[in-house]
Order: structure tokens, then sequence, then C-alpha cells
């Protein structure tokens, strides 16, 4: 037996399945079932820091964006990833200057003796 739901228009019984009043024409609204969370993933929290600004701590410093990582791995996904992308490009960016300075500052002729 199918549900029985009565038109607010006319008063009369209609099948629940029926989408329109057979004697008035009223239409009924689908209700759509909404599910409501007052719960806040703690990780989705309005951060007012902006993220570049953990990327460019952990470029200029890179062990500070490592440590910057661990501490907020838990709570702040998005910083901790932030700090980590800054820690690598900037790591990279260090061996770079540091291979760079290290091969086109020291000459090589003083430092073996000559043949």
């Amino acid at each position: 037996m199918s549900d029985i739901k009565f038109c607010p228009d006319c008063q009369k019984e209609v099948p629940s399945s029926t989408q329109t009043c057979p004697d008035c024409g009223y239409q009924f609204v689908l209700e759509k079932k909404v599910q409501v969370s007052n719960a806040v993933n703690k990780n989705d929290r309005f951060d007012p820091i902006p993220l570049f600004l953990w990327s460019v701590i952990g470029f200029i410093l890179p062990p500070v964006g490592v440590v910057l990582y661990f501490l907020f791995r838990k709570n702040w996904n998005q910083r901790a990833e932030s700090a980590k992308d800054g820690f690598v490009l900037g790591a990279l960016a260090w061996a770079i200057v540091i291979l760079f300075l290290f091969f086109f500052t020291i000459d090589f002729r003083k430092l073996w003796p000559n043949n």
C-alpha cells in the first residue's frame, strides 16, 4: 500500500508519488533532504596567515621550513605542506648557489702543486 498525502490546496487525498493533484492541479514540491553538519574539521578552519608566507620562510631558511613542517603537520595540514614545499625548493636553490660559488670562486690551480 502506498503512502497517502493530502493536497494543501483542495485537501483531497492523493498518492505520495504524485507530483500534481489530479483534482485542482496543485504542483507538489519535492522535498530535498539536507544533511546539516555542525562539526567543523580542525584542518578546515580559517587560516589568517597566507600560505605563501610559510613557503617563503621555508625557501629562505630551509632548516626552519623543516621545523615548521613538523610543528604544523597535525593541526595545520596546508601550512605544513606549504612549509615543506618552501623547504624543498629552498634546499635545492641553496645547494645550487653553494655549488656555483664553490666551483667558480675557488682557484683550483692553487690547491694542487705544479707538475
